[in-house]
């Protein structure tokens, strides 16, 4: 095992590899779970940088975004259950000055997630499963919007949409931003949400002969020509089709290994 230098955080295992990075589960001896990124030299910390910068733009604004709801009693957003905390960005002296960010996700057992296009490989999901996951897209892209609105910026800077940026937590319909792959700036959404929505459709199998199933196929279809000029605007209305057909209610995750024709659920 790894002790990291200064913030005592055990290594337990790797979980993944990029190309200037490696990923690995940590834990304190506390029992707090950490994912701890390791550039693999020095020069290519400069990515973990960007990232710890990034991150702590995000949390920044959600705890401000909190108070406020707390003061004025307002329900609350909880925006920070779309995206990792960074808890820790150093240089690492012992690893050749090799930057380290350490992140928790709030209100997760890390052995209950996975990384999300490792899923998208190996099952497809049903309709009503990719729900609740279009709709945390389209909420996580809806809070850098609101970063712009808070600020006063023309553009929004928009993350970069790649599956392998998030992880999923399927029994609680958790999906967390853990990954910076980039950002643009952008005025519009359209893009984003085309590729968002283009990603979930892949993923989906509909039902042939489901009324309900085929508007909310139309939807999507309509979200991946057209795109819309908010994540907002896209958010709104997913949901009030989604009231309209449905209603909305916990749906358990509903899934198929590929190539089998078996229907399973995250209770069985």
């Amino acid at each position: 095992m790894i002790i990291l230098e200064i913030k005592d955080i055990e290594l337990k295992k790797l979980i993944g590899e990029a190309q200037k990075f490696r990923i690995y589960l940590g834990e304190k001896d506390n029992g707090e779970q950490f994912i701890v990124k390791i550039a693999n030299s020095f020069d290519d910390g400069a990515v973990l940088a960007e990232e710890a910068k990034f991150f702590m733009k995000l949390t920044s604004f959600q705890e401000e975004l909190a108070d406020i709801e707390a003061r004025l009693q307002l329900e609350k957003s909880r925006y920070d259950l779309l995206f990792a905390k960074l808890s820790a960005s150093y240089l690492a002296t012992a690893n050749d000055l090799s930057r380290v960010n350490a992140f928790e996700i709030p209100e997760t057992n890390l052995n209950e997630v996975a990384p999300l296009a490792k899923f998208f490989h190996e099952i497809e999901i049903d309709a009503r499963s990719s729900v609740w996951l279009l709709g945390r897209f389209f909420k996580f892209y809806c809070f850098t919007e609101n970063i712009r609105f808070a600020n006063g910026e023309t553009a929004v800077e928009y993350p970069i949409f790649s599956a392998d940026d998030y992880l999923i937590g399927p029994k609680n319909h958790r999906l967390v931003y853990y990954n910076y792959s980039g950002s643009t700036l952008d005025v519009l959404a359209n893009d984003y949400i085309k590729k968002i929505t283009k990603f979930i459709s892949e993923w989906t199998v509909f039902k042939d002969d489901d009324e309900a199933e085929a508007k909310y196929h139309r939807l999507l279809d309509d979200f991946a020509t057209n795109g819309r000029k908010t994540a907002e605007d896209a958010h709104r209305e997913l949901y009030e089709l989604v009231k309209e057909i449905w209603g909305i209610h916990y749906y358990p995750f509903t899934y198929r290994e590929r190539g089998t024709i078996i229907w399973k659920n995250v209770k069985d």
